[in-house]
Formats: C-alpha cells, structure tokens, sequence
C-alpha cells in the first residue's frame, strides 16, 4: 500500500480560528483551445459531429476553453467555462489554412495566458504550420496524418 499525505493551505487571516478556513485563490490552469474546420469541405452532418466532439471534450476537461472557427481565416473566439454552452453554428466555408489558429495561441502566450494545448477537429485538407510550439491532437475524419502533434482518426 502506498500512503499519500495530502496537504490543505488555509487562509493564513484565518490562522486564529480553529476551523480551517480555505484560501480563496484560484488554480492557475491552462486554458484549452479546441479549434473546429469550418472550410467548405466540412458539410453539415461533418459539423455537427464536431460539435459532439467539443461538447464531450468540454464535458471531459471541466476547465477554460476557447473555440475558434477557421477555415482559411480565424471567424469567431468562444471563451467558455466549464459547463458552458457554445453556439454551435459555425462560421466559415472557404479554403483551409491551420496557420493562423496557432499564430493566436502563439498571441495569447505571449500575453502570459498560459494554453495546455490544441484539440483540431479537421478533415486535414489544408496548410499546416511548420512548427508548433504548444501540444497538438489533431482529430482528424480522413487517413491524412498531421507533420505535428498527434493524429487520430475519427468517424464522422
């Protein structure tokens, strides 16, 4: 058997009192960016797969997400929180370039936001970054494999 001893901080204004009060500071945890293709090779019933996907990622992470559409061009930023909703009416229908979803990320860590990683929903049919500098899973509807990160093949 292995026994872990489990620490609690307490509020150290409350130090006085014989309850332990815990701090009221928030976890610095890293926001997830899910990303969803919105280029016109990805149909209706494509999207609505997807948008099962980032449901159950959500539902799964139980932290700070972005969602961003993109097809050729970044069309809208969703912040949520844990057991949010997000609009699932995905904007886009053009060609398809994952570049700039990265060159935000790569934005907000320059702003001290601090991202555990990238989840791209995408049929791979695009132009992919030459270097990522965050953790890459690419969910992919077709064989193709992603130069970066991690590929898995999904049905939709």
């Amino acid at each position: 058997l292995e026994f872990r001893r489990v620490l609690f901080r307490s509020n150290r204004r409350m130090a006085h009192s014989p309850v332990i009060y815990p701090r009221k500071r928030v976890d610095d945890i890293a926001r997830l960016v899910i990303v969803r293709d919105t280029s016109g090779s990805v149909g209706e019933a494509t999207m609505a797969e997807f948008n099962g996907l980032v449901a159950a990622a959500l539902a799964d992470a139980a932290q700070d997400a972005v969602i961003i559409d993109c097809d050729a061009a970044i069309h809208a930023e969703h912040f949520v929180g844990p057991g949010e909703t997000f609009p699932d009416d995905a904007k886009g229908g053009g060609g398809t370039s994952f570049i700039p979803p990265f060159e935000r990320v790569k934005e907000w860590i320059d702003e001290g936001m601090t991202i555990a990683g990238v989840v791209y929903i995408t049929d791979l049919d695009g132009e992919e970054p030459e270097r990522v500098d965050v953790p890459v899973l690419w969910l992919s509807t077709t064989t193709r494999k992603a130069s970066t990160g991690r590929t898995v093949r999904i049905v939709a």
